[in-house]
């Protein structure tokens, strides 16, 4: 097959993208006929359709689904030439998108990107925070360079850079009975006001799965989806929580709170794992960003 019109294939990208013409058309500020057009050629050129005909969303055929590979690698390999570029003038400039669970922002990750703003200031970072399916959608759409997650699933279209494993422990207030304790068991907690990350979190279905195993039920007074809510939780002395520490990394230096090991076999330790698109090659500035994520573990 000869060289695709490029511009026939961003279009049917942002359809694809969008959802429909409409929302393609405010995006590329075109008129919906205007791309649905370039499709169409874009269709005759390729001989093949793209589009699953008759559904109100936009969704790609098989061939479709090929054709924004195609596109996705094209443009990977555009950047990494551009970064190499770059590279070579000593990265003055770039944008890198990374995608994180809330868990991922501590302290010490924070100090990681501010060393690393400084040492390239020409180098923009664009950090989202989301759950793990939309992190993973972000890394295999080429939306985020890389993600970092819990527990990443077993994914073709994914590559693990990094791996490290997490130790869940109890989270209690400086001035709590359990503050002073070596180990306690998940049945101690029972006796004790807490909150809990809901369902969505990996860290909650190993604690459920834990539960479950040892025949108790921790009756949660707060469940939330906020890591932060859980800070203040805590520090305000309302109850304690199930966490990794490295969540609570500023508040345990500060003295805060404290972070006690919890003695339960049951309890499976999650994994943190930097993820990446499988077989994209990263941007210089990417790369550098990512290497200095592994280097400052544990997150």
């Amino acid at each position: 097959m000869r060289s695709v019109d490029q511009k026939r294939l961003l279009y049917f990208h942002e359809a694809v993208t969008a959802g429909t013409m409409r929302a393609a058309s405010e995006k590329l500020n075109l008129a919906p006929s205007s791309i649905s057009r370039q499709i169409a050629l874009l269709e005759r050129e390729v001989g093949l359709p793209l589009i699953e005909k008759g559904r109100r969303q936009i969704l790609p055929t098989e061939a479709g689904g090929l054709l924004l590979d195609y596109f996705r690698e094209c443009r990977a390999h555009d950047e990494v030439f551009a970064s190499r570029l770059e590279d070579l003038h000593g990265l003055r400039e770039g944008t890198i998108a990374i995608a994180m669970g809330e868990g991922f922002i501590s302290h010490r990750m924070n100090a990681t990107l501010a060393t690393f703003n400084r040492d390239y200031p020409g180098l923009k970072v664009k950090a989202t925070i989301a759950n793990s399916n939309e992190i993973v959608r972000q890394v295999t759409e080429d939306e985020a360079h890389f993600g970092l997650v819990i527990q990443a699933p077993h994914e073709p279209r994914l590559q693990v850079r990094w791996s490290n494993a997490l130790e869940i422990t109890a989270i209690v207030g400086a001035g709590h009975d359990l503050a002073g304790a070596e180990r306690v068991s998940l049945r101690q907690l029972q006796d004790y006001p807490i909150g809990l990350v809901d369902g969505a979190f990996r860290i909650r279905q190993v604690i459920s799965a834990a539960e479950a195993r040892d025949e108790i039920f921790l009756s949660p007074v707060l469940t939330t989806n906020s890591l932060y809510m859980l800070r203040r939780f805590v520090t305000a002395g309302a109850g304690i929580t199930i966490l990794p520490q490295t969540v609570f990394s500023r508040e345990i230096a500060a003295g805060e709170v404290h972070a006690v090991p919890l003695d339960n076999d049951a309890l499976v330790r999650p994994t943190a794992h930097i993820i990446t698109r499988a077989g994209r090659q990263l941007p210089a500035g990417a790369h550098r960003l990512l290497e200095m994520i592994k280097r400052s573990t544990p997150l």
